[in-house]
């Protein structure tokens, strides 16, 4: 029951606090550990399969020992600071509030008429160019991104907190973490970042798979197309490149009954996607609004089931 406890305090605390900017970020520690190690293994090792496996060992190694020896310390010394550090691994592993408020925080520009301030927002949760997106690009590019993280930033280190408890949370935000800045298809890392790719889309594949059908039963609560949200996750479910995000995208696309996908660019370069969902409807702003009612319902759906299968199970 102690898990159960830790989830609902963290999810809570990320709720109320969010990713405060000067507020100690176990992501940001993680990135640095990988910067230095990233450095030392090019240097020994060039840039390639084996330089990047090596480097998400010595970084997993190196974060896992870093949990264990503040555990053992804490355990040792302050037993009750033991339960504020838990709660603090799980949160820091949560992106819930930042995901919503990133995503309202377009909304509003979009709202305020203010197309060029919408663009420079979404250009904080995309990978894509925004510079010269229309209205319409800035709103399906931030649906696009509420659905992908609903699976990254909650979904899937919840998963693995219900699993192995906070140090599950952490191993998973340092695979994903690993995988945001090592997992690119360009010259500087189609070979040092392989590994880092391959590793998150395993430790996603079941918590994306299970997203997309949370997705589709928030949709019929939500009197969204539940019908619609079901076909399209059928159907769009494999048309992405990631074999995970699909999953969460399509859901959400048939549940709006809008067309995501299409062609972005990335780094001055057109990228041409498989469309996802049938454009029954035109995209507007407040699809943005419905999607971030997505999120928060499925987020609830899966700690509820979540907390009962882990009862039924202990």
């Amino acid at each position: 029951m102690t898990i159960l406890i830790y989830i609902f305090f963290a999810v809570v605390v990320d709720l109320i606090i969010g990713d405060p900017r000067r507020f100690p970020h176990l992501v940001c520690g993680i990135g640095k550990i990988a910067n230095f190690i990233e450095f030392f293994c090019r240097k020994k090792l060039g840039s390639t399969i084996f330089s990047g496996l090596a480097a998400n060992l010595i970084i997993v190694a190196i974060v896992i020992s870093l949990y264990l020896l503040i555990e053992l310390l804490l355990n040792d010394y302050f037993p009750f600071c033991l339960h504020v550090f838990y709660i603090y691994v799980i949160y820091s592993s949560l992106s819930i509030k930042s995901l919503i408020e990133h995503a309202d925080e377009v909304f509003l520009s979009l709202s305020n008429k203010d197309l060029a301030t919408a663009r420079t927002k979404v250009s904080y949760i995309v990978g894509r160019d925004t510079e010269k997106l229309n209205e319409e690009g800035v709103i399906k590019a931030t649906v696009e991104s509420v659905s992908e993280n609903i699976v990254d930033g909650i979904i899937s280190p919840l998963f693995y907190a219900f699993l192995f408890g906070p140090i599950g949370a952490l191993l998973y935000r340092v695979i994903n973490t690993l995988d945001s800045m090592f997992g690119y298809k360009n010259e500087k890392y189609l070979f040092f970042g392989r590994v880092s790719a391959h590793l998150d889309d395993i430790a996603n594949y079941i918590p994306a798979r299970v997203t997309g059908i949370l997705i589709t039963l928030s949709a019929f609560i939500l009197n969204f197309s539940c019908k619609q949200s079901w076909e399209i996750l059928k159907r769009d479910a494999k048309n992405t490149p990631s074999p995970n995000s699909g999953w969460s995208m399509s859901a959400v696309a048939g549940a709006l009954q809008i067309q995501l996908g299409g062609s972005s660019s990335y780094f001055g370069k057109i990228v041409e996607k498989a469309p996802i969902g049938d454009p029954f409807k035109i995209i507007d702003d407040e699809d943005i609004k419905k999607s971030n009612q997505i999120l928060l319902l499925t987020t609830t759906l899966f700690i509820f089931l979540g907390s009962i299968f882990y009862i039924l199970l202990i």
